[in-house]
């Protein structure tokens, strides 16, 4: 599906407290048409679903992050972001 979303296993908050104002931190593994992906496991999150949930939650776009998750690791197993990091405050 073009709006694939593996829901809070790719999504990080970043703030110096909890309760204030933060970044939002999407990671995904495909865009759009994107061909230039991993070639062994799926890319199960899209850009375009995060950005989705960024606007449905009426986030602050100069406040949200979208990154790429490499395909290498993808394909070596770390479909999830969350199996590459978690973040907590200013930890991540």
């Amino acid at each position: 599906s073009r709006f694939g979303d593996e829901g809070a296993a790719n999504y990080d908050r970043l703030c110096s407290a909890h309760g204030e104002a933060g970044a939002a931190l999407f990671v995904y593994g495909r865009a759009g048409g994107d061909e230039a992906g991993p070639t062994r496991h799926p890319a199960r999150q899209a850009l375009e679903a995060s950005a989705a949930v960024a606007r449905a939650h009426g986030l602050d776009p100069a406040r949200v992050v979208y990154a790429r998750q490499n395909p290498v690791a993808i394909d070596a197993g770390a479909f999830h972001n969350d199996v590459v990091s978690v973040a907590n405050r200013h930890v991540l």
